[in-house]
């Protein structure tokens, strides 16, 4: 698989400004899922207005990543990211673990933080 695969769908308000989920910018597998959580936090249809939708590739993840942002994936997102990363000879949990289903009060997702620094 490569590296310009499309993971899933960001929201953004304004330049530098993502809809986040647990402090981490949000990845959804589905735009429609995105729109549904902007909805559901601001308790108003609406609110998509306010913000522009763009698919995010494999590689703008790792990208990001390397320059210090986090992301939350939902399981889709989180899927289609683990099995480029497995084509790639990256090590990774593969699939979405089943724990984090269970757990989740909303959508679950798991979260992906920066590489650290060496």
């Amino acid at each position: 698989m490569s590296e310009h695969r499309v993971i899933g769908y960001v929201a953004n308000c304004g330049k530098n400004r993502f809809f986040a989920h647990s402090g981490a910018m949000l990845v959804t597998g589905e735009a429609e899922t995105l729109k549904s959580c902007i909805i559901s936090r601001f308790r108003q249809k609406d609110a998509v207005d306010r913000y522009e939708f763009r698919k995010v590739r494999y590689h703008d993840v790792e990208r990001s990543l390397d320059s210090g942002t986090s992301f939350s994936l939902d399981e889709t997102a989180y899927n289609r990211f683990a099995e480029t990363a497995i084509s790639l000879g990256r090590k990774t949990e593969y699939p979405f673990p089943e724990r984090l289903k269970r757990d989740a009060a909303g959508l679950p997702v798991i979260t992906l933080r920066p590489r650290p620094k060496i």
